[in-house]
């Protein structure tokens, strides 16, 4: 069920995520790494785009399978990442777009595309 454009989505948030943003680090030898910092464990609500949404998305994002819709937040870029524990799976959503699309600094709607992991 796609979120309502007005009102309040407090009702809504209700799957606990964590805010990552990468940094840099010096590693033991002294080389730049990058790694995750967690900013923040937050209340989300995480919806799976259709396939029409996704095709939308994708012309304006390159790629995307959610949408995310968060209490606003400063600073949220495309260079930052959402996890979310899913039915016992960690699940990573790379953030493609972050939007506060009312300009009330109230809430964030996110496109993000998740992360596959892949065997050697």
């Amino acid at each position: 069920m796609p979120m309502k454009s007005k009102g309040s989505f407090a009702g809504q948030l209700r799957h606990r995520v964590t805010l990552q943003q990468k940094q840099r680090v010096l590693n033991a030898k002294g080389v730049a790494e990058s790694t995750w910092e967690t900013v923040a464990k937050i209340w989300a609500n995480v919806e799976t785009l259709s396939e029409d949404e996704t095709v939308q998305a994708r012309a304006m994002y390159g790629s995307a399978t959610h949408r995310i819709l968060i209490r606003y937040r400063k600073g949220v870029t495309n260079q930052w990442r959402i996890q979310w524990e899913d039915e016992g799976a960690t699940r990573t959503l790379s953030i493609r777009g972050a939007v506060d699309r009312e300009n009330l600094k109230k809430w964030i709607w996110i496109i993000a595309d998740e992360e596959t992991t892949r065997e050697a």
